[in-house]
């Protein structure tokens, strides 16, 4: 499936890397800054891999739903569509689309264990969560979204790939193989090809391990500018992130944007 790639949808639907900070417009018109948002989408990545975790989902079910909350909101705007809906919605199509079906049932049986490494004072919140019927309803809605395209192709394997052709040290591969989950904390895989993806994860890894792999990446066949893009963005990536916020200050912010939306909606009927 890997060598399909370039025909893929995956590959057709790669937004250009200079518009990744321009593809929540209704989210900013309605007073979201672009740390509001990317703070929300980051919550719920981090809920989905908790949520995942607890249901004993594979890593690749979790790069995969998360995938599909980005490109959702790449065309939706978050005060539109609850996150908390849709972020299970993603990862009930994931579970799907890679053979690892889970009940629509257990979504709901989750606690956020992420509240447990909060420092003390913030809570898990009073939100209802949405029920089995909310997540059913809203898979239709994902997969029509995503163009009824649910393959994903991630950085893993390229990243075995290379990781053996260059014949890393197993700490720099162990290392790698972290920026790569981490990487889903930003929108990097809606723009990049996942051999770009995983030279990224390497060259980031190198860096950070003060390991010289010049030589090794000199002699490959690839556009390195785009390689180097997608290091530097993670290097910035580490050094500006501000962790994940709390559930209550995500629903403040989801509640605040929701109220305007509504208020404008109301003065233009």
């Amino acid at each position: 499936m890997a060598a399909n790639f370039w025909t893929s949808n995956h590959c057709k639907g790669l937004v250009p890397p200079e518009s990744l900070n321009d593809i929540h417009p209704r989210d900013y018109e309605l007073g979201f800054t672009q740390d509001q948002v990317l703070d929300i989408v980051n919550f719920y990545t981090q809920f989905i891999n908790d949520l995942a975790k607890s249901l004993k989902l594979r890593q690749r079910v979790v790069a995969t739903a998360v995938v599909y909350l980005r490109r959702f909101y790449s065309r939706n705007p978050l005060s539109e569509h609850d996150p908390r809906v849709v972020s299970r919605a993603c990862l009930y199509v994931a579970a799907k689309a890679e053979e690892c079906t889970v009940q629509v049932r257990n979504l709901r049986c989750h606690m956020d264990k992420r509240q447990q490494r909060l420092p003390s004072g913030a809570s898990s919140g009073t939100a209802k969560d949405p029920t089995a019927k909310e997540v059913l309803d809203y898979e239709l809605r994902i997969m029509e979204e995503l163009d009824y395209s649910l393959v994903v192709f991630h950085p893993y394997r390229p990243l075995s790939l290379f990781a053996k052709d260059a014949r890393l040290p197993s700490e720099l591969v162990e290392s790698a193989w972290a920026v790569v989950n981490d990487m889903y904390f930003t929108n990097l895989p809606l723009a990049y090809a996942p051999h770009t993806l995983a030279l990224g994860a390497i060259y980031t890894a190198a860096v950070v391990k003060q390991k010289d792999i010049d030589a090794w990446m000199s002699g490959l066949n690839v556009d390195m500018d785009k390689v180097y893009e997608v290091g530097l963005q993670l290097l910035e990536m580490y050094g500006g992130f501000r962790g994940i916020i709390s559930q209550d200050e995500c629903h403040r912010l989801m509640a605040s944007a929701q109220a305007r939306s509504a208020g404008l909606r109301a003065a233009a009927a």
